[in-house]
């Protein structure tokens, strides 16, 4: 069976279009989504053409890539030992050095990602940051925040990974995240959310790449929990007694030896992200899917932290969308970007754009070229050049996104168009139920992502129209809207219904018997429930 995203019905169905690329203006875009890799949680680059992504691959298991051409083009690095049961959280990368954290520690390398040690003394790591300003300092400074030694707090190397020093943060939840504006003042973001949901049965066939649990709306073994991404389990996501959610922040002046906890929230959220430009100027990203108060917020300090004001927050839709965010950073004194997601049955990543220091944020879409997906970090080298890790739910392809005013890499060319449609058997139709045996030969048993059912989708394209032999008594239109992930038209048809004409069992008039009509934002499909 395959599984399709409904991006085929934008402007047919009434769904927002992307934003177009002039290469003029910065715009977050496409860069590159490497074959076969399913996660990109961290993203990291040493100049604006050298990166890594930390991700894996199904069948394959962890991976970092390489790019030398602006995220263009991505290469395994191959021969690296990642140990037993490895799972990657995050990467931090400058000059000659990269550093990935992990479940199991950390990973190394000072010449490039030629080669690969394990590091002493780290531990659990959510994060790693760089030590210093972009481009500057001596590429060997770098702080991880998690659980190092069974205490929750940071650890810090001066030699790029070989060893590191952990530090207490004397916390009541989770270190997650942490800034280091100065050799001596670190500020760490810590939280946590409530216990996972099962991760569903795994297939006979499943080779799926497990992954650490980093944020909320992941099953205990990292996968995408995609339930929580229909719309109609949104409300059901939604609680009133906050169990399990904490936020806190923390700062230390001396460089470790002594830790103030600055702010203190149970019940309603968990820190993300947190970054500083200078030691007087913060902002933390937070986020929850199931408290009394959903949603996500931006806190900010101007004063080191003497006081945490909100200045952004954007509340969840129950039953329509909830958001995520993920990443943060400060690019200059003025200038900040945060980002993260749309959850519903449509996600899109986000971006959050601050001009004036964290006081106000703009949120700011994607391209169309890159919807479908969710920012699970970002490294900004400048106000105009900007890299974010992106993971697609629907599609269980991950890659990288690009902020800068370069146009967009050309789109894979689109599938040959299918041949017409040939005359069904006697006594059958398209658009039939592949529950009850199986599709005519130009059709595809289709099941959208996150939406009930199945049907036999027959191909379509501009010169190929939608066949109109129905199935008896059925007055659902047929129309040529869903697309495949990378194509630029809509290459399989459906039957678009109104829901509003469902009747109490159910069932609805224009769909085929067997068949109901489950909506979509203002429409609806025709689909056969297995």
């Amino acid at each position: 069976m395959t599984s399709l995203l409904l991006l085929g019905a934008v402007g047919t169905l009434g769904f927002p279009s992307g934003n177009v690329t002039t290469g003029v203006a910065p715009s977050w875009k496409r860069a590159s989504f490497p074959d076969g890799l399913t996660e990109a949680i961290g993203v990291a680059f040493t100049d604006d053409n050298t990166g890594y992504l930390a991700g894996g691959g199904n069948g394959v298991g962890p991976e970092i890539l390489k790019s030398t051409d602006g995220g263009a083009t991505f290469a395994p690095i191959d021969g690296i030992n990642f140990g037993i049961d490895i799972l990657l959280l995050d990467a931090a990368a400058a000059k000659n050095t990269i550093i990935v954290t992990s479940i199991g520690g950390e990973l190394y390398s000072l010449d490039g990602g030629k080669n690969w040690r394990h590091s002493i003394g780290g531990g659990i790591s959510q994060s790693i940051r760089y030590i210093g300003p972009i481009a500057e300092g001596d590429g060997l400074h770098f702080g991880i925040a998690g659980q190092h030694r069974q205490q929750q707090g940071v650890a810090i190397t001066t030699n790029g990974g070989i060893s590191f020093t952990s530090y207490n943060a004397r916390l009541t939840t989770e270190s997650r995240y942490a800034a280091y504006p100065s050799e001596s003042t670190w500020y760490v973001s810590a939280g946590s959310f409530p216990s996972p949901p099962p991760p569903p049965p795994a297939l006979s066939n499943s080779s799926h790449v497990r992954r650490g649990r980093k944020f909320e709306l992941q099953n205990a073994d990292g996968s995408w929990n995609t339930e929580a991404f229909r719309t109609y389990n949104m409300r059901e996501m939604k609680s009133t007694s906050g169990d399990g959610y904490a936020a806190e922040i923390a700062k230390t002046t001396d460089g470790g030896r002594t830790w103030t906890t600055q702010f203190s929230n149970n019940g309603s959220f968990y820190f993300n992200e947190i970054d500083c430009f200078g030691t007087e100027l913060c902002c933390a990203a937070g986020e929850s899917a199931g408290s009394a108060t959903p949603g996500v917020r931006i806190y900010c300090t101007s004063d080191g932290g003497s006081s945490w004001t909100k200045n952004y927050e954007l509340d969840s839709q129950p039953g329509k969308a909830s958001y995520t965010m993920m990443g943060l950073n400060f690019v200059s004194a003025t200038e900040a970007w945060a980002c993260g997601g749309k959850i519903s049955l449509f996600p899109a990543p986000l971006f959050w754009h601050s001009t004036d220091a964290g006081k106000t944020w703009t949120q700011v879409d994607g391209n169309l070229d890159i919807a479908g997906s969710i920012c699970l970090g970002m490294d900004m080298r400048s106000p105009e050049l900007g890299y974010a890790a992106l993971d697609n739910v629907g599609t269980q392809s991950a890659g990288l996104g690009k902020f800068s005013s370069d146009p967009a890499p050309p789109p894979p060319p689109p599938p040959p168009p299918p041949p017409p449609p040939s005359p069904p058997p006697p006594g059958r139709t398209h658009y039939g139920d592949p529950n009850a045996g199986p599709c005519l030969s130009d059709e595809k048993s289709v099941q959208i992502t996150g939406l009930q059912g199945s049907f036999c989708s027959p191909g379509c394209s501009k010169t190929s129209p939608c066949p109109t032999d129905l199935p008896a008594g059925t007055t659902a239109a047929p129309q040529c809207v869903l697309e495949t992930q990378g194509s630029q038209d809509p290459s399989q048809c459906a039957l678009v219904c109104q829901p509003t004409k469902n009747l109490k069992d159910g069932t609805n008039a224009e769909c085929p018997e067997k068949a109901t009509c489950k909506p979509i934002q203002n429409t609806g499909l025709c689909t056969y429930d297995s």
